[in-house]
């Protein structure tokens, strides 16, 4: 606001909210920090050890873990929270078996707390990389703060959710963005895990078998949200996986990105996938499907949360 009382113009400005600009800023930069710290070749990051020199043509190596961006985890923790039965009278579950530094469990508790549930939550966040877990207890630790003591449970840990045995079972919320990776630059071990569950003949993204085992841990009512390469929508390899999700779950979106650009240094074809198992009433799917230009996604991710309500279950 301008004010000359002074005899000299001035502007005077709102102090900022620290908490919500930690709040919006951590998940990106955290990110970022992370794959600094992982795929840095010049291996400054971890100890300090001296000046930074990062040569500005060095591109990461591949890996298949590509960051969600916040608008992204915005949108599909909307959809993941959009019908819960019981919303505020019992515990929930929520688990991300490849949560990274957090971003996606973060904005789950953060519209749980809006949508007013006051019941006990569980949250539950596995990652291979310590780094990550560091990062994503952090994250979650300070969005713990807006709720009343002793009503979350956060339990993060450092293990790799293909070789688990076994996954936290009667999920409520199961929300992802699991690695993609192709069958030719998968891991020996990644490859075996791949293959108990769609056999040898096929050869699917990494991501669908993330996908695949989350089928087997949901409760009645519960929600799958994730990020999904495109093949698991339309190539060939995702047959059989698409017969399985269709066969368990009620689709409530499906979404074509279009912009290979959105994932921070890559260029993945990507979409997004959300259903649940055995509503307690018709579910109404919204199809997007975003071209390549600058602005259509974010246009169409607007779009879906403007014409929400007429999607709400029957």
């Amino acid at each position: 606001m301008y004010n000359d009382l002074s005899g000299v113009g001035r502007y005077q400005v709102l102090q900022p909210d620290f908490q919500l600009v930690i709040r919006h800023a951590s998940g990106a930069l955290f990110q970022e920090a992370h794959l600094e710290a992982q795929l840095s070749p010049d291996s400054w990051f971890p100890g300090f050890e001296g000046p930074a020199n990062v040569r500005p043509r060095i591109t990461p190596r591949e890996t298949g873990i590509y960051f969600t961006p916040p608008a992204l985890a915005r949108t599909l923790a909307e959809e993941a929270t959009r019908e819960i039965p019981d919303l505020g009278t019992r515990e929930l579950l929520i688990f991300d078996p490849a949560c990274g530094s957090g971003e996606l469990l973060k904005e789950t508790l953060r519209l749980l707390k809006l949508k007013g549930h006051v019941g006990p939550v569980r949250v539950i966040g596995w990652d291979k990389s310590p780094a990550a877990i560091d990062m994503a207890r952090f994250v979650l630790y300070w969005e713990v703060r807006a709720w009343q003591p002793g009503s979350v449970n956060v339990e993060i840990s450092s293990r790799d959710s293909l070789a688990a045995e076994a996954w936290p079972d009667g999920v409520d919320i199961l929300i992802m963005n699991p690695p993609f990776k192709s069958w030719q630059l998968m891991e020996p071990g990644e490859k075996e895990a791949v293959t108990l569950l769609f056999g040898s003949s096929n050869k699917p993204n990494l991501a669908m078998a993330f996908a695949r085992r989350s089928l087997d841990v949901l409760r009645d009512g519960a929600t799958l949200a994730m990020i999904t390469p495109n093949s698991l929508l339309e190539a060939s390899s995702g047959r059989p996986l698409r017969k399985a999700i269709a066969e368990i779950l009620c689709p409530q979106l499906i979404a074509r990105l279009g912009d290979q650009g959105v994932f921070s240094r890559a260029l993945v074809d990507a979409g997004m996938y959300v259903g649940r198992r055995n509503p307690a009433g018709q579910i109404i799917p919204a199809i997007v499907w975003a071209d390549s230009q600058p602005n259509s996604l974010n246009r169409a991710l607007r779009g879906l949360e403007d014409g929400a309500e007429p999607r709400r279950s029957l």
